[in-house]
């Protein structure tokens, strides 16, 4: 009698603590996630100003130097995808980090409600 309460208490314990292993690494995957999810947008954001700012210049270039109508329209268009890809990143940005998981901290929810 007492072999066999001893086994189930160990058999559930490891059970229990398999689960538990098993489980960690999905909630700080999500954490991390977050995270490299952040400093990507953040990335791209510095990109797109980077691309921004060379396509103004070749059109100032293009303006100087006295280009055509269509390639100053087309150096125009370029710069005004430009802007628009730079405010979508900026407000993908914004409503990720709104979405971020803060801490690990099981009552988090708690102190960012209050």
């Amino acid at each position: 009698m007492k072999l066999s309460l001893y086994k189930n208490i160990l058999l559930g314990g490891m059970l229990t603590g398999s689960l538990i292993v098993s489980a960690a690494p999905a909630l700080a995957e999500d954490f991390h996630t977050d995270r490299q999810e952040l400093r990507h947008d953040s990335r791209m954001i510095d990109r797109d100003r980077e691309q921004l700012a060379r396509d103004r210049e070749l059109l100032d270039a293009h303006v100087r130097e006295g280009a055509g109508r269509r390639q100053i329209a087309a150096d125009e268009e370029r710069v005004r995808q430009d802007e628009a890809k730079l405010r979508n990143d900026q407000a993908e940005l914004r409503h990720d980090r709104a979405n971020a998981t803060d801490s690990y901290s099981w009552n988090s929810d708690w102190y960012r409600n209050r």
